[in-house]
């Protein structure tokens, strides 16, 4: 039998999808102060979470306003967004498509 030297492989354990609802993402002390979504392309959305009498189980997600660009008619891609959800206990995951403010770079 011939020796074989052992191999590392490093495999990537972090998944690439959200694990936490919207909700989360903002709601601790942030109801109603707006966040906002780059939509690709098109510009921006500016969303508010209104808080409700069952915290994040009954909380609304709204868009507020759409920027640069950005119409009523990409309502169907900031709400698949939403659907995906990010974030935890305020605090935007790293890679979290939604941030408390506008970045510069945006379309």
């Amino acid at each position: 039998m011939k020796y074989e030297k052992p191999q590392l492989n490093f495999v990537a354990t972090r998944s690439t999808d959200s694990v936490a609802d919207i909700c989360w993402a903002f709601a601790t002390g942030h109801f109603g102060q707006p966040f906002y979504y780059d939509i690709p392309g098109t510009g921006y959305a500016e969303l508010a979470i209104f808080e409700t009498t069952n915290g994040c189980t009954g909380a609304v997600v709204s868009i507020v306003a759409y920027h640069n660009g950005a119409t009523i008619a990409d309502e169907a891609v900031v709400r698949e967004a939403i659907a995906m959800g990010g974030g935890s206990k305020a605090q935007p995951f790293k890679g979290s498509p939604f941030e408390t403010s506008v970045d510069p770079s945006w379309s």
